[in-house]
């Protein structure tokens, strides 16, 4: 899709709608991915449309796909700046995905 060929970072609100029409194909998940990679930083205390529509998402994909994603999700979680909490380092600009991917996780279970 062009909207990830946009100058990042992109609009939060804009990934959160075209969510709605993702497909659930290896490479929807790969675009989502690049896509969740170029997006605006989370602003805090504001809500967050792109977090409600992810965990949408991750509701409705299907099983073969659940380990792409949390994959991709955990490289971002990964990457630095990092906030450390009792032995734990996340990314600070994707921490907001962590519920995600723990989501994901209960899901594979």
């Amino acid at each position: 899709m062009a909207f990830v060929a946009e100058p990042p970072p992109l609009r939060r609100d804009w990934l959160a709608e075209l969510l709605d029409g993702l497909g659930n194909v290896p490479a929807d998940v790969d675009w989502l991915l690049l896509a969740l990679t170029a997006t605006e930083p989370k602003k805090q205390f504001e809500t967050d449309p792109l977090a409600d529509a992810l965990s949408k998402y991750v509701a409705s994909l299907a099983p073969s796909l659940l380990a792409a994603l949390l994959e991709g999700i955990s490289k971002l979680l990964n990457r630095k700046l990092v906030v450390e909490q009792r032995h734990c380092e996340i990314s600070m600009r994707y921490s907001w995905l962590g519920q995600v991917a723990g989501q994901i996780v209960v899901k594979i279970i």
